[in-house]
């Protein structure tokens, strides 16, 4: 299917938004019957299935269940109200064309063309009714589709991407909306399609495509997030601990947190207590990750030896590092080096 064909297809409307249109405000006919939480927010099935527990696949809607329910993929349905939800999967909303006004733990943003949306699981949310000209495309991943091999290639070891880690690795109590503005973003805006493109026609080593497709999207998105990224919380100084953290990245090796201080002009303990709510980090424990992070990076994409790395991530002693190391990972520096190159060229193969 070519791009010109699919984006003919996206705009024509279907025979459940014609019968929307025709019937204004026509509330959710959901046949499913959700249940709803102590605050009243229903708890949506992510995936449709049959009575025999079957994925049900619904092309005309864009609805697709893929990697064996791993991943979901739909367009919002238009000319529809639905009702204040959670999922247990984590979310990302891109505006194809139009605007839209999304609703998160009770708080609204205007989002338009180009807007994308990445939410923590469990977070209540909706959409509302959506017009004739207003397309919104919604990927459903459960965190079970990101193994330590696909976090690696998407973690660049720098603490800004910490809040979408968290995102993935289910961290309950930030419940945060990462509204990245994409609107010129070319690229991104051709992986989603592609990501369709693939459901509705799928080929050789489809799963292996989509795998992509996605880890593509969300690295555009971390390459955005850096640039004009807007983090919406609970917490006030969400966007001065994204200096912050800038910071601490270009200089995680050898700063500290007086140095942290004395950049800011905070106190050291007003510093800790904005770091601690936005990230669930202590500075040390933030910088420690960092440092391993970069040693990851080079044992996968260098020849360096274990005690070249210890000192290129900031360990002066090498016992410390194996240490640190073991405890995080619960293996040695050498032995992960191993695992990930064989799992890697078992997949070449």
């Amino acid at each position: 299917m070519k791009r010109r064909e699919f984006r003919n297809k996206l705009i024509k409307l279907s025979e459940t938004e014609k019968s929307l249109m025709n019937n204004r405000r026509k509330p959710l006919n959901i046949d499913y019957h959700p249940q709803k939480d102590e605050d009243g927010v229903f708890l949506f099935p992510a995936m449709k299935q049959d009575k025999n527990r079957k994925f049900v696949d619904d092309a005309e809607e864009f609805n697709f269940t893929l990697l064996d329910g791993k991943l979901i993929i739909n367009k919002q349905i238009r000319f529809l109200d639905i009702p204040m939800h959670r999922h247990e999967y984590i979310g990302i909303n891109f505006i194809y064309s139009g605007n839209a006004c999304l609703i998160v733990n009770g708080k609204k943003y205007a989002v338009s063309e180009g807007d994308t949306c990445l939410m923590d699981s469990g977070v209540a949310h909706t959409i509302k009714y959506l017009g004739e000209s207003d397309i919104i495309f919604n990927i459903l991943i459960d965190p079970s589709f990101f193994s330590d091999s696909i976090l690696l290639r998407i973690a660049n070891g720098e603490a800004v991407t910490e809040f979408v880690i968290n995102a993935i690795k289910k961290r309950k109590e930030s419940e945060q909306l990462y509204l990245i503005h994409t609107k010129n973003n070319l690229r991104l805006r051709n992986y989603f399609e592609d990501l369709f493109i693939e459901a509705m026609n799928p080929g050789l080593c489809s799963d292996e495509f989509i795998t992509a497709q996605i880890e593509l999207i969300l690295i555009e998105m971390i390459r955005h997030y850096h640039i004009e990224s807007k983090i919406v919380s609970r917490q006030k100084n969400a966007i001065g601990v994204l200096d912050m953290l800038k910071y601490i990245d270009e200089n995680a090796l050898s700063t500290s947190l007086k140095d942290v201080s004395e950049r800011f002009n905070f106190s050291t303990k007003h510093i800790s207590r904005l770091i601690k709510n936005e990230t669930g980090k202590s500075f040390k424990s933030l910088q420690e990750e960092y440092r391993l992070n970069k040693a990851l990076i080079l044992l996968l994409n260098s020849d360096l030896s274990i005690g070249d790395i210890a000192v290129e991530s900031g360990y002066s002693n090498l016992n410390f590092f194996y240490n640190k190391f073991k405890a995080k990972y619960n293996t040695t520096p050498g032995e992960y080096r191993s695992k990930i190159r064989r799992n890697f060229g078992s997949n070449e193969e």
